[in-house]
């Protein structure tokens, strides 16, 4: 089994009425399938047009530092 690496994004996107600021952890391989993950969950969660989405960082960090239970289990963290 391949192991991947957790990464940050941060990032903000255009509701309609105002800037809504994000970040999430996403494990993936690479950083540009990262991005593209995060992409895809914002447009599809809250129909954010891509060119509305703007990404700030995108960062790597430890499994056990993720925000997200998930991910943190899944790493045996």
């Amino acid at each position: 089994m391949k192991m991947v690496d957790v990464y940050r994004v941060k990032g903000s996107f255009y509701d309609g009425m105002k800037d809504q600021v994000f970040t999430i952890d996403v494990a993936e391989p690479k950083p540009e399938k990262a991005k593209e993950r995060i992409l895809k969950q914002i447009g599809s969660k809250h129909g954010a047009k891509r060119n509305l989405i703007k990404i700030v960082s995108i960062e790597k960090i430890a499994t056990k530092d993720s925000k997200s239970l998930l991910i943190r289990q899944l790493g045996g963290a």
